[in-house]
């Protein structure tokens, strides 16, 4: 997983609506709707921003989250990329240099 670059597909919109510490999602091209909890909804919020590695997903969490264990978070990390991935919210696009 080191070095691969994902993103939010260019042609999805993702309408969220939150609450208290939780959030549904409408996957605008699949149009299935998607309940997230409050860290699945952060990591997502990031995500949003642009591009990202899991290394770079990972450093702007600790930023946002306070945990003891790096470790613990990036394995909870993968975990999310995968399940965005396989539900079409992100795509790889590439290797990182």
């Amino acid at each position: 997983m080191p070095g691969l670059v994902w993103k939010i597909p260019e042609s999805l919109i993702l309408c969220i609506a939150e609450w208290d510490d939780q959030a549904v999602v409408y996957h605008s091209m699949s149009g299935e709707t998607h309940h997230l909890n409050g860290f699945a909804l952060e990591t997502l919020n990031l995500i949003q921003i642009g591009p990202f590695t899991l290394n770079s997903l990972v450093e702007s969490a600790l930023k946002i989250f306070e945990v003891e264990d790096k470790t613990e978070l990036e394995q909870y990390i993968k975990q999310m990329i995968y399940q965005f991935e396989s539900l079409g919210f992100i795509e790889l696009i590439n290797r990182e240099n």
